[in-house]
């Protein structure tokens, strides 16, 4: 007869004691419980279908979708890029050329572009065009002036085009050359509210 004089700690056939699990080492599906450290999840938690209204509860998707504001571009008169620097247009590039690139990373929309162009003596000969990605968009201007003159145009644009200056010369006028200078985009964020249902006019 085996005779106890104490309180026994339970014992479980076959099982080593130190392989046990305690209560409070698990996560339980019912009262609240505070989870320490990081745990990856190997899919999307399902949350219940209600708003966050509390600083650090999690937001479902849903409630993110129904809140967002959407914005784009517009062209506006607020400069916000530039390639200012001013480069020469040889007498001999009869073709267009590459002088100036800016790579667009504001949200789609219209923008404004504008550039300089001056012919070294005023004899003509001296072209501009506005060009996105390697191809032309724009109007090709032609300066005969000795000085500057500046040219500006819109353009719808993505996020990641590449807009681009590219000029070339006509000597067959007599003209020596020309420069090109102060390739710039104006434009500015809009934000467009998503529009309510009219159920009853």
């Amino acid at each position: 007869m085996h005779k106890h004089t104490g309180i026994d700690s339970p014992r479980i056939k076959g099982t080593d004691v130190d392989d046990l699990i305690l209560d409070d080492e698990v996560m339980h599906t019912e009262n609240a419980e505070t989870i320490a450290d990081v745990k990856t999840l190997s899919s999307i938690p399902i949350l219940p279908a209600v708003d966050a209204t509390t600083d650090n509860q999690m937001v479902r998707k849903k409630q993110v979708d129904d809140n967002v504001i959407s914005s784009e571009v517009d062209a506006s008169t607020q400069l916000i890029d530039s390639a200012d620097t001013e480069r020469a247009i040889e007498s001999d590039e009869a073709s267009y050329n590459k002088d100036k690139q800016v790579t667009f990373n504001e949200e789609d929309g219209d923008i404004t572009v504008k550039f300089d162009l001056k012919d070294d003596n005023g004899a003509g000969g001296c072209f501009g065009k506005v060009y996105k990605n390697g191809s032309p968009v724009g109007v090709e201007r032609e300066e005969t002036a000795g000085g500057w003159v500046t040219y500006e145009e819109d353009f719808s644009v993505v996020t990641g085009d590449k807009i681009q200056l590219y000029t070339k010369y006509d000597d067959s006028g007599g003209g020596v050359g020309g420069n090109c200078r102060n390739f710039r985009m104006y434009y500015t964020r809009v934000l467009t509210p998503t529009l309510g249902t009219v159920n009853l006019n």
